[in-house]
């Protein structure tokens, strides 16, 4: 079973040591998500990513967060006890921890690589933005489970992850 959104977002930023921009935030979750449904097939969080102009967005994770800015998220979600023993938990964990030397070879990955990454031409947000829609504030598509399985797919049979 998945967990919310806001849960993987208190994890990020813990991991992160409260270091974690709103932006940062959401690239860093949908990479985790990818991997997850890539690998497990199976859904990380509940929700679904829309195609954002700067690339994948939880909505309800965002609007949670947003008034952050590009500061620092401080501790501010309401989840006091995280049963970090879930496969979950345990998966955004480990995701959080390795993947960004795995997809691209840093500690730290800049925020420019990160949205370049989540912004990959053949990938399942480049498939659903529409900049029409995106001009005038539309519905905004969501990002497919189906297409965020097969970004991971193609990054993969590509050699993207060095495995």
């Amino acid at each position: 079973m998945a967990i919310p959104s806001i849960q993987a977002g208190k994890i990020i930023c813990e991991l992160s040591g409260w270091d974690t921009s709103t932006l940062r935030l959401q690239k860093l979750l949908y990479i985790a998500h990818m991997f997850y449904a890539g690998e497990q097939r199976k859904r990380l969080i509940n929700e679904d990513f829309e195609a954002w102009k700067r690339g994948p967005v939880e909505p309800n994770l965002y609007r949670y967060c947003r008034g952050y800015g590009a500061d620092p998220i401080p501790d501010i979600f309401p989840i006091d006890d995280i049963d970090e023993s879930r496969q979950e938990c345990q998966y955004l964990k480990h995701v959080v921890e390795n993947t960004q030397g795995r997809v691209l070879g840093t500690k730290r990955i800049p925020l420019g690589a990160l949205l370049n990454y989540t912004h990959w031409e053949k990938g399942a947000w480049k498939a659903a933005y529409d900049e029409e829609l995106d001009k005038w504030y539309r519905d905004t598509p969501i990002i497919s489970f189906e297409s965020i399985v097969k970004e991971y797919d193609d990054r993969k049979a590509e050699g993207q992850f060095g495995n």
